[in-house]
């Protein structure tokens, strides 16, 4: 945010981070320590690059990787439809129905049992609820806090949800090691979510519902939240 507000263009900006990453790239490959092999592999040692080897020859590992790989698919879709919820009907309905959407992604990832199908379900339906919230984010930074300084408060926003989006393995993993399964992650995530939409929704449902009553010669159209808390934006 502050970089481009400084005038640094957009272009220039990309290039620099594709740069920024390849640099890494080459740096954890030539700086971290190689890796011994097994005794049964015989000799010599591995490079850190081996695991990926081990991954791509493994079918099953394929497999999972082609179902984690349909949740970029949707995030795609996600993205167009909850922008689309943003533009017609209302950014608090938007953001809500992609946490409603994550949260039964939740719920699915509870009763999984290792069944391929539901988990690729489950893939698509939250790569959609996390597409929807890119889209719902940006929306709604610019609704709730102006235009001023959009792209700092857009790159909190952002850098925040990808904070999230990073520790949530870490912590599934945790908690996979702990209790012998992602039940209690999912049990968790799930009802967070479902409160989080169901808050909002009753918010701007309440609020229309009310205006109904005391203005009923209009039809409330949408209602959105204000950074003041408590001040609502009601467009009739």
């Amino acid at each position: 945010g502050p970089v481009i507000s400084a005038g640094l263009p957009w272009n220039q900006f990309w290039i620099g981070m594709g740069i920024a990453g390849l640099v890494i790239c080459v740096l954890l490959f030539v700086l971290l320590p190689p890796q011994a092999q097994t005794q049964s592999r015989g000799h010599g040692k591995a490079s850190v690059m081996g695991a990926f080897g081990v991954v791509f020859r493994n079918p099953q590992s394929i497999l999972c990787g082609v179902i984690a790989g349909l949740m970029g698919l949707s995030m795609i879709a996600g993205r167009l439809i909850i922008g689309v919820i943003c533009d017609r009907i209302s950014g608090v309905m938007a953001i809500s129905v992609a946490i409603a959407v994550m949260a039964v992604a939740s719920g699915l990832g509870l009763i999984n049992n290792g069944n391929l199908v539901l988990g690729a379900v489950t893939s698509l339906i939250l790569g959609f609820g996390a597409g929807g919230m890119t889209s719902g984010l940006a929306y709604v930074t610019s609704r709730y806090f102006g235009l001023k300084a959009y792209a700092a408060i857009l790159g909190i926003t952002y850098g925040s949800f990808g904070l999230g989006f990073s520790a949530g393995p870490a912590i599934a993993g945790f908690v996979r090691e702990e209790f012998g399964n992602y039940n209690p992650f999912f049990l968790f995530a799930g009802a967070v979510l479902a409160l989080v939409s169901a808050q909002a929704l009753a918010d701007a449902t309440a609020i229309k519902k009310s205006l109904a009553k005391i203005l009923p010669e209009y039809e409330v159209g949408s209602v959105h939240e204000t950074p003041v808390p408590g001040l609502f934006e009601v467009l009739v």
